[in-house]
């Protein structure tokens, strides 16, 4: 019976095969009791006895086994149901966890695109405004090469007007002195020839004088020969010297209407000296 009961412990419950395999069940106690009693010669009556007794403890203790497989049964089903509705509970907080996870990576993920949506905008404002100052730059820069350039040119026409005024100048200059310089030549020619004709004409004078000297020493001894000489010694310096100054004064003198503008200080220093050489030349002319 023991041996039964052990290949049908499966079929009991937890509590009951507790029960069952505890000292607390009479069953087991008699079936102790029997295996210790073998060797008795009564052993038939008493397991006679035995089966007796368990057929009447199983009738008696059937419906507390229905009652407590039923109770235990409902509470396993409580127990199932309570698990269930955690489990679901657990799924459902784990949906709603989820989904706030995905709101949450959602508006992450908006936020990030927005993020680098204004950073484009704001990058392509910056290089906009690169490129305006860009633009402002190159404007400054061709407005200063114009300017540069409209400066140099400026300065090429005033160098090329003030080089043709020059010119002009030079070229107007011997013009303006050549008549003056032209009179000048012409008086000291004329002195010159005066000069040589008057000292021809001592020489021929002193020639004669010494040929006829015997003859006109009485006559050229006397008062009245001897001031018309000095008469006309004195008439020959007198040309000479009017000559002279007549023709220091044609030097000197401006020509009248002169259109030249004044000259600067190196035109003027460079004109002095050419009038200071001419000067110099005709004053020596009419000595020699």
């Amino acid at each position: 019976l023991v041996g039964i009961l052990k290949e049908n412990l499966e079929l009991f419950s937890d509590k009951q095969r507790r029960y069952l395999k505890s000292k607390d069940c009479p069953l087991i106690a008699n079936f102790a009791e029997n295996d210790s009693d073998d060797e008795a010669p009564d052993a038939a009556s008493r397991t006679e006895e035995m089966m007796a007794r368990c057929r009447s403890f199983v009738r008696e203790n059937a419906s507390t086994f229905e009652e407590r497989s039923a109770a235990e049964q409902a509470r396993a089903e409580e127990l199932e149901a309570q698990a269930s509705s955690q489990a679901k509970e657990t799924v459902r907080a784990e949906e709603a966890l989820a989904a706030l996870a995905a709101l949450a990576s959602r508006e992450a993920e908006a936020a990030a695109e927005e993020t680098r949506g204004e950073a484009k905008r704001e990058a392509e404002e910056r290089r906009e405004r690169e490129k305006l100052l860009e633009v402002e730059a190159q404007k400054a820069r061709r407005k200063a090469e114009e300017e540069e350039l409209a400066r140099k040119v400026q300065l090429e026409a005033e160098v090329d007007s003030s080089m043709l005024l020059l010119e002009r100048l030079t070229a107007r200059a011997p013009e303006v002195e050549e008549p003056s310089a032209r009179r000048g030549r012409v008086g000291a020619s004329r002195a010159e020839e005066r000069s040589q004709k008057n000292s021809s004409q001592d020489k021929d004078r002193r020639r004669s004088g010494h040929s006829g000297l015997s003859r006109s020493r009485s006559i050229s001894s006397g008062p009245g020969k001897q001031r018309s000489d000095s008469s006309s010694a004195g008439k020959r310096k007198r040309k000479r010297k009017s000559s002279r100054s007549r023709s220091h004064s044609r030097k000197n003198k401006k020509p009248r209407g002169d259109p030249s503008p004044p000259l600067k200080g190196g035109d003027r220093d460079r004109k002095k000296g050419k009038k200071r050489r001419r000067k110099g030349s005709s004053s020596s002319s009419p000595g020699s």
